[in-house]
């Protein structure tokens, strides 16, 4: 009857090699092409979830009351700079005590070298 070898086939052999093989590259193909894109995905996921989770340990969650209480100790140090500054300002003046902010005759280096050629002159004539 009818045996294994007398089924018709419907594709010439050559045909169904050239096929097989151009599947298999094509599969080879496929597989390279969806690891690289599937690579590529999970590396910006990984860097999206890094960025998410640092961002989040950098900033911190912040209450309002946080946040008001940096801000007032910010304007607090800047207030204490310029009250220091200012302070240091006035001290200066006061010890010049005058309009021109020149030295004063009293604090002059070469006042004391004067003093001392006096004090020496003073010493040999008496």
């Amino acid at each position: 009857m009818n045996s294994i070898s007398t089924i018709p086939n419907l594709i010439e052999p050559g045909t169904k090699l050239v096929l097989k093989s151009a599947l298999k590259r094509f599969h080879i193909f496929r597989d390279e092409n969806h690891s690289y894109y599937f690579n590529i995905i999970i590396l910006i996921a990984i860097i999206i979830i890094l960025y998410v989770i640092l961002s989040y340990r950098y900033k911190g969650n912040q209450t309002k009351e946080e946040i008001q209480e940096k801000n007032r100790l910010k304007k607090e140090y800047i207030i204490n700079k310029l009250m220091l500054y200012s302070d240091m300002k006035t001290k200066k003046k006061s010890e010049q005590n005058l309009i021109t902010d020149l030295p004063l005759w009293d604090n002059h280096p070469e006042k004391k070298n004067l003093d001392m050629k006096n004090i020496n002159i003073n010493y040999n004539n008496g």
